[in-house]
């Protein structure tokens, strides 16, 4: 028997082997085993074996990253919820095809933006799903395209003034799949500000495969992202440290691309794995909307298989899409509001 302790919500999360008779241990008997720690127990249900979801979309066999984060189990509790807003602070998103309709709103900071490197992970995060063409996104979701991104780079300026319009227009996620060695304290505002407001910053950990920290990434209040492979081994390429949060795949993630004769191509690096975290915090508050950043960030690091166990390589470990969604929906079911 183990447990895994949302110690930030309170919330315990007690794990019995298969062999455990789970109809002869009630909430009482539940009670008992934790009472050395004064838990209050909610609930003790076994974790039913779940059917994955499948949609008509064709190239949906050869997005390996729905079925390692158990994405398609989750899809059984939702599908996410099109009253959600996710920004993208990135260049232009190229909405054609599998995005069609799903860009609600484009906002402009910088002068000249090229449409590449945010429409994959805008077809991570949101393409369309079951409309039987190319690939599905992990979430039903509206999206709004902070362009803060030039040919050469992304501004402080611009990506800071593009992180705090996305929350003030009512995003709840927003996806940073950028960074910078330098600290900066106009960009840290930024972030901040936007966390006060409600939003989970997702941000990329960068991809030199070292342990130099990169901003926003770094700062305290953003959810920092790392990748993994189909075995959810460190990539080589992904950065690391203590100040990473969790980590998702990175490798090889077919998506939405411009440019490409058949609109797709195999994205890779931390913003790739940034965006898949992204698009399931789009499911987690599609089922509870009322979740704050920190209780979605404690619930994604200890829904992991590393239970909470802390790898300075792949921060609280590879994330579980089904059961961070589960956890999710049972605070909501069971009435309760946690505090952070």
């Amino acid at each position: 028997m183990q447990r895994s302790s949302l110690v930030k919500i309170g919330l315990a999360v007690l794990t019995v082997s298969a062999s455990f008779s789970c109809s002869r241990f009630s909430v009482t008997q539940a009670a008992r085993v934790n009472r050395s720690d004064q838990i209050a127990v909610l609930a003790a249900r076994p974790e039913e074996t779940v059917t994955p979801m499948s949609f008509n979309d064709p190239l949906l066999p050869e997005q390996g990253y729905i079925r390692h984060c158990r994405i398609d189990e989750a899809w059984q509790l939702t599908r996410g919820d099109m009253s959600l807003k996710v920004a993208v602070v990135d260049g232009r998103i190229d909405s054609a095809q599998d995005l069609s309709g799903r860009v609600i709103e484009e906002r402009r900071w910088v002068d000249e933006a090229p449409p590449t490197h945010a429409t994959p992970i805008a077809g991570i995060i949101g393409a369309i799903q079951g409309n039987g063409e190319g690939i599905a996104g992990i979430s039903r979701c509206s999206i709004i395209s902070e362009v803060a991104q030039t040919p050469a780079n992304f501004p402080e300026a611009a990506t800071a003034e593009a992180i705090e319009d996305a929350a003030r227009a009512g995003a709840k996620v927003i996806n940073c799949s950028f960074g910078t060695p330098t600290r900066s304290t106009r960009l840290e505002q930024a972030v901040n500000r936007a966390v006060s407001l409600g939003a989970v910053v997702v941000c990329a950990a960068m991809n030199e495969g070292n342990g130099v920290r990169y901003y926003p990434a770094a700062f305290d209040a953003a959810l920092a992202v790392g990748s993994v492979d189909s075995a959810d081994q460190a990539s080589t390429f992904s950065n690391f440290g203590a100040w990473l949060s969790i980590a998702a795949p990175g490798e090889f993630l077919l998506t939405t691309f411009p440019g490409r004769s058949n609109h797709y191509d195999y994205f890779s690096g931390t913003s790739a794995s940034a965006a898949v975290i992204s698009g399931i915090i789009a499911l987690m508050l599609s089922v509870n909307a009322d979740l704050s950043p920190a209780e979605i960030k404690a619930i994604l690091q200890q829904t992991t298989p590393n239970k909470g166990r802390f790898n300075p390589l792949v921060g609280y470990g590879s994330v579980d899409a089904y059961r961070a969604v589960r956890v999710a929906k049972g605070l909501r079911r069971q009435g309760e509001s946690p505090k952070p």
